[in-house]
């Protein structure tokens, strides 16, 4: 990923040499929590929530691919992307590992990332998509409300 400045958050070491040393990026040692208290990582206490996370690593940053796998706190961060999203880095792409069966209604994905998409400044249509821009955000308000 030469391209490409990876950061990496794992509760536990055993991926810290493939974050920094075959991917050239920065380890973290901590997780990312689907609450929003205002705490700091360190190596006594390694919980950050996930808007403080994004505030913190990424200030006037675009972020180009978010791959999130944080084991049932999904269902918590996905809303605060809509409602905290005029105070967050763009994010381009994100893949979003959902556990089953989810603590919360499987609904509350759908709605937020229908208010995602909603906000005209969030979406940015790929160049070689064929459909606009609003055409996509109709079928995806079709498909799951």
């Amino acid at each position: 990923m030469p391209q490409c400045k990876f950061l990496g958050v794992d509760p536990g070491i055993t991926n810290k040499k493939l974050y920094e040393e075959s991917l050239g990026g920065q380890f973290i040692y901590g997780s990312i929590e689907g609450y929003e208290e205002k705490i700091n990582i360190s190596t006594t206490d390694t919980k950050i929530g996930f808007n403080q996370f994004l505030l913190q690593y990424f200030q006037n940053k675009t972020i180009d691919l978010m791959l999130i796998d944080i084991e049932w706190s999904e269902y918590k961060i996905l809303p605060t992307l809509a409602d905290y999203k005029s105070d967050l880095p763009p994010i381009c792409q994100f893949n979003v590992e959902l556990h089953w069966p989810p603590q919360r209604p499987v609904t509350t994905i759908h709605e937020a990332i229908y208010m995602i998409m909603d906000n005209q400044s969030n979406v940015q249509p790929s160049t070689t998509e064929a459909r606009s821009q609003s055409e996509l955000i109709e079928s995806f308000r079709a498909e799951f409300t």
